[in-house]
């Protein structure tokens, strides 16, 4: 076990609304932080079919109902005064709070049960999925919701600026963390897959809840405009309101022999979707720093994904895949078509991928970087150490040296796998 250097016991308690972004999102990194010995973290969550998976893996978990799917104001106050209680009863010294609606819920109760430092971490923007009078009123709630927290962490470059922009560092402080995955749990793949061209068909993959954020239709448009020209597959992982809208579209546009819809599967059955895939497709419309994509460079398996905010601090072009403009249905199919002509570009790409997801996507990092925050929030310097990180542009500027984290758990991701091709 891991030993924590801070003076005193550090009483992180994390709060996500939806229980699947705890155990397909947090899993790792909340149990490598409760590997230091002078850090107690646990989770508060809405209740859902991932709770006991969650507590059968060993995280601390409480539960209060904070209505993920929907806004409604008594059952959002009756999830603050529950909240509160719990807080009130816990007495963290930090809360870490996710998502959108957890975020609201988990700021407004923090502060009402006195919680000495408040903690969320933006997952990318809600307001930014609108347009109009929707947009503004989100805006205006974020904006609204900064004053309920001590520190915002932000997972990409762009969303920080756009605080910055908005006036938020005036409300509180900003670092940017960045985003990884846990290398070890995509370390290993099949034996050597064939280019698209070779076998005949071109595999592709789409992880991601339905709603209009992820923006399947121009998926589907895509290759409706492709059934004459390639042969190809998709299997989509998830699930979500827009499922039955999906399905009836994919039907009507006499696509469904080649869609396959999955639901949502356990996180550990993932990497094996991968590695039967050539590309990876994320349509969204902003995302915080997609671990879908992460996840596919991992294994090798190139993204195609939208210009936008978030995603393309992960699909970075000619290296983890190609970006096209969003909505555009019809350069998203010339870029599938292309990777599935031409055998060097999907080759060269796959490998660049995998290489550079080793560089840059391990999920270590993030881990030291919250502990250091962690630290400096219980021994009173987070200011200085905001100040010396330039709002977190400068993290080469901070050792993170002295911050151990435990393999034990964790298998070594063999450098070696880069010659597998």
């Amino acid at each position: 076990m891991t030993k924590d250097k801070s003076n005193g016991l550090i009483k992180v308690a994390d709060i996500f609304s939806s229980d699947w972004t705890v155990y397909h999102q947090g899993l790792s990194r909340l149990k490598a932080i409760n590997g230091f010995d002078n850090i107690r973290n646990w989770v508060i969550t809405s209740p859902g079919p991932f709770c006991k998976k969650l507590s059968e893996s060993g995280i601390e978990l409480k539960m209060v109902n904070m209505n993920h799917e929907s806004v409604t104001p008594l059952n959002d106050y009756l999830a603050v005064r529950n909240l509160r209680d719990v807080l009130s009863e816990e007495l963290p010294d930090i809360v870490h709070t996710h998502n959108s609606k957890g975020g609201a819920i988990g700021r407004i109760a923090s502060k009402k049960a006195r919680v000495p430092f408040v903690v969320h971490q933006v997952h990318g923007f809600y307001y930014k999925r609108f347009t109009g009078l929707k947009r503004t009123i989100y805006d205006y709630y974020e904006r609204f919701l900064a004053n309920y927290c001590d520190l915002i962490l932000l997972q990409n470059q762009e969303d920080l600026q756009s605080c910055i922009k908005r006036g938020l560092n005036k409300k509180a402080r900003l670092l940017y963390i960045g985003n990884g995955i846990d290398l070890s749990e995509f370390s290993e793949t099949s034996s050597k897959r064939e280019s698209p061209k070779t076998y005949g068909k071109i595999r592709l993959i789409y992880i991601g809840r339905m709603d209009r954020n992820k923006n399947h239709k121009m998926l589907f448009d895509a290759l409706s405009s492709l059934k004459g020209e390639i042969d190809f597959s998709l299997d989509l992982i998830g699930d979500g309101p827009l499922l039955k809208q999906n399905t009836d579209y994919v039907n009507s546009i006499g696509i469904s022999d080649r869609v396959k819809f999955h639901d949502w599967i356990d996180k550990k059955k993932i990497p094996a979707f991968l590695s039967e895939a050539h590309v990876n497709i994320l349509t969204s419309k902003q995302e915080g720093m997609p671990r879908a994509a992460m996840e596919a460079a991992s294994m090798g398996v190139p993204t195609i994904g939208t210009n936008v905010v978030g995603t393309r601090d992960v699909v970075i072009e000619g290296k983890t895949g190609f970006l096209v403009p969003l909505s555009d249905y019809k350069g998203l199919a010339l870029q599938i078509s292309n990777l599935y002509n031409d055998v060097d570009l999907w080759e060269r790409t796959s490998k660049s991928c995998y290489e550079y997801a080793l560089s840059n996507f391990d999920e270590k990092i993030i881990i030291k970087r919250l502990v250091k925050i962690y630290r400096s929030i219980k021994n009173g310097t987070i200011n200085e150490l905001v100040s010396k990180l330039d709002g977190g542009t400068d993290w080469n500027s901070i050792s993170l040296d002295e911050i151990d984290i435990s393999d034990d758990k964790k298998r070594s991701v063999s450098e070696s796998r880069i010659e597998r091709r």
